[in-house]
């Protein structure tokens, strides 16, 4: 197994730029400059969110599972001491809930 590179919310703070946008979600640190203009939300909702914890807002919207598995993609390391696991989630419908749509309200 690969150890994911360690970064702090300070660093990923510095990449908060359309030419350099990284989040966090759940501890995990994603790259996601190259996905702006592909997300389906638009570029706004990410952007919003650069260099700082998204976790509530992706949550909230509900991501599809195929959403989740692209995010995967995108994934860099995770934040310093954050117990995160070694794969991120592939399986489809992670997140959603008993009796709940797995379509993300955006996407």
């Amino acid at each position: 197994m690969t150890e994911l590179k360690e970064y702090t919310k300070e660093e990923v703070a510095k990449h908060n730029s359309t030419t350099n946008a990284w989040i966090i979600i759940k501890g995990q640190i994603f790259d996601v400059t190259k996905f702006l203009e592909e997300h389906p939300g638009g570029d706004s909702v990410l952007m919003e969110y650069a260099g700082q914890d998204a976790t509530s807002a992706f949550e909230d919207v509900g991501h599809s599972g195929d959403a989740q598995q692209m995010l995967a993609n995108y994934r860099i390391g995770k934040l310093v001491g954050a117990q995160v696991p070694t794969n991120p989630p592939t399986k489809a419908g992670a997140n959603a809930k008993p009796g709940e749509k797995e379509n993300c309200r955006v996407c």
